[in-house]
């Protein structure tokens, strides 16, 4: 979502836009057509399980007990070690300033969220700066010069600021100006949704149990999974958002109706729908 709300700031220039979309469609088409062929598949084999969980929910649970972590109550983690300080700081600010409890906390939520996208601003802003001012001529001739190369970078990358959306959003504006060819933004994307997982496995950490590394794990194995398939069968997605970009480029609807359609009405249809399914059994 992110990359095509970042396409839709070049609306006013066509062919630049073009590529934009293009280049944010392929994020997401990786993720839906991966979800059409994972969740059929999660969904049927889950059927035939006592407790209902599916090949993929299995696996990642059997590699989560290799790791061997236990269910507690209160699981020791070293990330609170970490960030004790500050959020002792922050909760010490809440108490003082705020008159009560509840008005603490969202004192204390509201810094955190502050912190966190000031810190995003100003990654995305020095890493633009970098990528545009001073390594423009290594993408074609280096970064971008394979697939497995696009693919690396993209995972590195992701890893390295623990957020898909990041690197996403700065390969889209790159992508518009033609800085990236289109046939190596898919390689990059997939590579981006990998590495994004890490981010997943680390939450796991803050709160080690069991259950926990499960759905981080499944999170990886859903993306491996997705890579697999899409990566020899690349042409797939490339053609689809090579074809819906050029939609939008010459109608500027068709971005919208991808954009209300897939993050609102799917969303929305398919909780519904869930929530009568469970009712009636």
């Amino acid at each position: 979502m992110t990359g095509v709300i970042v396409a839709l700031a070049n609306v006013r220039i066509k062919r630049n836009f073009r590529r934009s979309f293009t280049a944010a469609l392929m994020h997401d088409l990786f993720n839906i057509l991966t979800v059409l062929l994972v969740f059929p598949v999660e969904w049927l084999t889950g059927m035939f399980h006592a407790e209902g969980y599916g090949i993929f929910t299995r696996l990642a649970g059997w590699v989560a007990d290799l790791i061997g972590l236990e269910e507690v109550s209160k699981p020791s983690s070293p990330i609170k070690v970490i960030t004790a300080p500050i959020v002792d700081v922050a909760s010490w600010l809440g108490s003082t300033l705020m008159p009560s409890v509840a008005a603490a906390g969202l004192f204390v939520a509201g810094l955190g969220m502050l912190l966190m996208f000031t810190a995003l601003v100003f990654m995305v802003k020095n890493l633009r700066g970098a990528l545009l001012r001073h390594m423009d001529g290594l993408f074609r001739t280096y970064f971008f010069r394979t697939d497995a190369r696009a693919y690396g970078i993209g995972l590195v990358s992701t890893v390295l600021v623990q957020s898909s959306s990041i690197t996403s959003s700065l390969m889209v504006p790159l992508a518009g100006a033609g800085v990236v060819r289109l046939r190596r933004v898919l390689p990059f994307m997939m590579g981006a949704n990998l590495g994004t997982t890490i981010t997943s496995v680390l939450a796991a950490t803050a709160n080690p149990i069991a259950a926990a590394m499960t759905v981080a794990l499944f999170h990886v194995i859903f993306n491996v999974t997705g890579t697999l398939i899409w990566w020899p069968l690349r042409v797939i997605p490339l053609r689809i958002a090579t074809w819906y970009g050029r939609l939008a480029g010459q109608k500027i609807s068709y971005a919208f109706l991808f954009l209300i359609g897939v993050f609102l009405v799917v969303p929305v249809v398919g909780i519904t729908l869930t929530e009568l399914f469970m009712r009636l059994r």
